[in-house]
């Protein structure tokens, strides 16, 4: 980890279709700002409104288009998305590791998974995914990468950061505010760095959390 800032593409030919975007900077974006602590079933998230305010704070105005309560729904998500080239995600997310395709994230009125991401085509720079399992595959086709991470990754989104497996809900707004900060550092949001900058984010917890690796292992960059 001292040498190398990891990235995952799920096929090469998502590269190809990354490129094909121009570059992942610029500041002509709006930021969709989803936030669902409380999805029904679901254990509450009593972190995720910090997450939101961040947020917020970092893309005020006309800047950020926000979706919480009762608007954080299934349909408006998906008329959303293409609207916007940034989008960040604040809730729980799952995976059906013997259908993986229907593993997703969790609006409040059901789920939001693989195939309908994958039906609908993007032109998006950057996507975090606060959320559990957004990078998890499955077990009946362990060599295709068949999750949420990768389809926005691969339906045009050039970066993508998602998880492994569960997450820390308190961790995971440390994990955001570091990678945040450090993307809009100069006062304009630079999402070609999301990489390094999510490496950066998880140095100082590998090191706090050396005999814990399930608090700082799990976040992967995707993209370009």
């Amino acid at each position: 980890m001292d040498r190398v800032v990891s990235s995952y593409t799920p096929p090469l030919r998502a590269l190809l279709e990354a490129r094909k975007n121009g570059s992942a900077d610029g500041d002509d974006g709006r930021m969709l700002v989803v936030a669902v602590p409380d999805a029904p079933g679901a254990r509450p998230l009593e972190d995720v409104p910090k997450e939101q305010e961040l947020l917020t704070r970092l893309f005020p105005g006309e800047r950020h288009t926000p979706l919480a309560g009762d608007d954080a729904v299934r349909e408006r998500m998906r008329e959303e998305l293409p609207r916007h080239r940034w989008v960040r995600f604040a809730g729980h997310g799952g995976q059906d590791l013997a259908d993986p395709s229907q593993g997703g994230l969790l609006p409040r009125d059901g789920k939001l998974t693989v195939t309908d991401i994958g039906a609908t085509g993007y032109r998006g720079a950057f996507t975090f995914l606060s959320a559990c399992k957004t990078a998890t595959g499955g077990t009946t086709l362990p060599d295709e990468a068949s999750t949420i991470t990768a389809a926005l990754h691969y339906t045009g989104y050039r970066q993508v950061i998602g998880t492994l497996w569960s997450v820390d809900d308190a961790l995971a707004v440390v994990v955001a505010g570091s990678v945040y900060r450090r993307l809009t550092a100069t006062g304009r949001f630079r999402p070609a760095g999301a990489a390094r900058a999510l490496h950066r984010a998880i140095r100082p917890l590998s090191a706090g959390h050396a005999t814990r690796p399930s608090a700082w292992v799990p976040y992967t960059h995707t993209g370009l």
